[in-house]
């Protein structure tokens, strides 16, 4: 992914994630929906595709991250949860694949991508 990660925005992102864990309950419910409705995205470019990946790292570390507000996790879990769902799902679509076809070779399906999650 080094398309994305040479852009400075996505380096501004991991600091601000950082800077989230000191705020209050309400930056953090912010933040997490902010990221959720990054990761739900509709895989429409390559832009896309690595949006998401980069986007659903993110989530999933600050999610794993012990600083995080307890009351916030399960809700935001059940939240990945859903969109790694759909992630699979696209095994199916022939839209995604006529894109995808477009990718570089190096990319991976995201459906592939999302397992990564789960070690």
């Amino acid at each position: 992914m080094k398309f994305v990660d040479d852009k400075p925005i996505f380096n501004l992102l991991d600091q601000f994630t950082e800077f989230a864990f000191t705020k209050s309950f309400t930056f953090q419910n912010q933040f997490l929906l902010f990221l959720n409705e990054m990761i739900n995205l509709p895989v429409e470019c390559r832009f896309d595709y690595l949006m998401i990946k980069k986007f659903l790292g993110v989530f999933s570390a600050v999610l794993l991250d012990v600083r995080l507000s307890a009351d916030l996790h399960p809700v935001f879990v059940k939240y990945l949860l859903a969109r790694i769902e759909n992630l699979l799902e696209l095994r199916f679509d022939k839209e995604y694949y006529a894109i995808h076809a477009k990718f570089p070779k190096t990319f991976e399906p995201l459906w592939i991508s999302v397992f990564e999650y789960f070690l």
